[in-house]
Parts: structure tokens; C-alpha cells; sequence
């Protein structure tokens, strides 16, 4: 995990001691210079998080008429209520799955990581995907990739290509 962490977020300071987080180089000097730098960690994000809420408070209080009046035409608390796993609150904010840690809450604001060159599957709230090294809205790719699959299977019923393959299969069958 601390390797991701030093991947993900490059303006920490790194890790150094990572090759000493083995079973037999681990020892009490290893163990407080992890506890020191998880510290470290956990008070960076604590400042970002603090400056982030305090930009949004500022942005709230000035646009506070505005805002409302978004969330009474279009805001749907049912639908947040689902995205956000409201009701999920008291159990685990993070989970451990395939020797990993994973965030459990606000699934919806998670962006996806970036797996292959043409890999795309994200968690079900994805707000984006990665397709080949390019960060895509899940909307406008979704849509795109049914309207692509929809000229495919198009094009293979007006040409009939289903009957020419299994055609050509039987063929190859029969000839041995």
C-alpha cells in the first residue's frame, strides 16, 4: 500500500524505508520510522482536506442562492443516498480485498486506476474510465461504446456475416 500511496501521489514525500517492510529486515527503528511517516501522511491529507473544506465553505456561502436552487431542480437524495452508500456510514470506510485497501464510501467521487492500454472496467459509480492511457466521462464513453457495438452488429446482420461464418465453420468440419 505504501508503494501505491508514493505512485498516486507524488508530491509526498516518498517512503524510503520500503525494502526494510520484510520479515527479516523488520525491527523496532523500521517499525517507528513507518509509524513517523504514516503520521506524516495522515497530517497531509488532514491539511489538504482542510483547505479543500474551507475552499468549498467559501464557494457555498457566496453562491449559496444558486446552489440551492440546482439542488431543488435536478438533486435527487434518493439517488445520492444510493451513490454515496448512505446508509453504510457505520460500517467500514475502507475494506481490505485481494491484499489491497479499498475505499468503501463515496464510491461515486473514486476515480477509477489506470489497469491496461485497453482495459476499461471500473467499479459500478465510476465518474471516469481509463481507455487506452486517455481518462474518458463514463457517460460519453458508454454511450459511445453502444452506439459503436450497434453499427457493428449492423453491419454483421445487413451482410449477413453471422450465416457466412457458420457456413464457412461447417465447411472446414466437413472437409476432414
Amino acid at each position: 500500500e505504501l508503494e501505491r500511496l508514493n505512485r498516486k501521489f507524488p508530491s509526498l514525500q516518498p517512503f524510503r524505508n520500503l525494502n526494510d517492510l520484510s520479515v527479516g529486515k523488520y525491527n523496532n527503528s523500521v517499525y517507528q520510522n513507518t509509524l513517523t511517516y504514516l503520521r506524516y501522511v495522515g497530517d497531509s491529507f488532514t491539511r489538504i482536506g482542510n483547505k479543500v473544506s474551507d475552499e468549498w465553505d467559501n464557494f457555498f456561502i457566496s453562491n449559496r442562492d444558486e446552489i440551492r436552487r440546482l439542488e431543488n431542480m435536478y438533486g435527487n437524495l434518493k439517488l445520492q443516498e444510493i451513490v454515496t452508500k448512505f446508509y453504510e456510514r457505520d460500517k467500514s470506510k475502507i475494506l481490505e480485498y485481494k491484499n489491497r485497501l479499498v475505499q468503501n464510501y463515496d464510491p461515486v467521487y473514486l476515480d477509477p486506476e489506470k489497469r491496461g492500454y485497453f482495459a476499461f472496467r471500473t467499479h459500478f459509480f465510476a465518474p471516469s474510465k481509463y481507455f487506452m492511457g486517455r481518462l474518458f466521462d463514463t457517460f460519453g464513453f458508454n454511450i459511445t461504446l453502444l452506439l459503436v457495438s450497434l453499427v457493428f452488429l449492423y453491419i454483421t446482420l445487413y451482410y449477413e456475416l453471422l450465416g457466412k461464418l457458420v457456413g464457412y465453420v461447417e465447411r472446414i468440419r466437413f472437409k476432414k
